[in-house]
């Protein structure tokens, strides 16, 4: 599904960049800027640790088994 396709759904999307934080591609969501005014394309990790946490812990979980070389989707269980 394409970004602007999710976009127009008002969802999201976030890709994950190593060491530096979560990148937002597309357009950010009404919803996501009424929230989060002062944010911008990038999501650092501090930014995340310090104001979505349980997005902070999916990642640590996720970042493992990346770094260990599975494929397909990881998921964030009952977290999300």
């Amino acid at each position: 599904m394409s970004v602007d396709i999710l976009a127009a759904l008002k969802i999201l999307v976030l890709v994950y960049i190593e060491d530096q934080g979560l990148a937002i591609a597309g357009e950010r969501p009404t919803w996501f800027k009424q929230l989060y005014p002062q944010t911008g394309s990038m999501l650092t990790l501090t930014w995340i640790t310090e104001h979505l946490p349980v997005l902070d812990i999916f990642l640590l979980d996720a970042a493992q088994a990346w770094s260990a070389g599975e494929t397909g989707l990881y998921k964030s269980g009952n977290l999300v």
